[in-house]
C-alpha cells in the first residue's frame, strides 16, 4: 500500500479485513470446529495491526519487521490477559478477537522497542 500510495487507506483494510475474517471464520468452524488451524485470516489481521502505526510514517529496517513478528508470535501463543478470554466468543468473533489482541499488544511492543532504541 505504501507503494501506491494508500497508506491512508490502512485502517480502512484493517476494518475490511476485521469484518470479512469474522464473517469467513464463521464459517469455516461450522465445517472444521472452532479455532481451525485452516483459518489464517485472523494471523493477517493481527499481522497489519502490528505494523499499522508505521504505514506511511516511517520505514521499518528488517530489525524491526522480525521483531514485530516474533511480538506477535510471542503474545499469539501466550495471550496474556484478556486474549485467553477473548477466543470465548462465538461466530468467529473469537478467532480473531484474540489475534487482534495480540496485534495491539504487538504494536505496543514494537513501539516501545523504537522508543528506547531511539530508531
Amino acid at each position: 500500500m505504501a507503494h501506491l500510495q494508500l497508506t491512508a487507506y490502512f485502517l480502512h483494510a484493517i476494518i475490511f479485513f476485521l469484518i470479512i475474517g469474522t464473517w469467513s471464520a464463521y464459517r469455516v468452524e461450522l465445517f472444521w470446529g472452532e479455532d481451525s488451524q485452516r483459518i489464517v485470516v485472523d494471523e493477517i489481521v493481527g499481522q497489519m495491526i502490528t505494523f499499522g502505526l508505521a504505514a506511511g510514517r516511517y520505514p521499518l529496517s528488517a530489525f524491526y519487521v522480525i521483531a514485530g513478528c516474533i511480538f506477535f508470535r510471542l503474545f499469539d501463543i501466550v495471550k496474556p490477559f484478556p486474549l485467553r478470554r477473548l477466543e470465548r466468543f462465538k461466530w468467529g468473533v473469537g478467532v480473531m478477537a484474540d489475534d487482534v489482541g495480540a496485534g495491539i499488544y504487538a504494536l505496543l511492543a514494537l513501539t516501545l522497542t523504537r522508543h528506547i532504541l531511539g530508531t
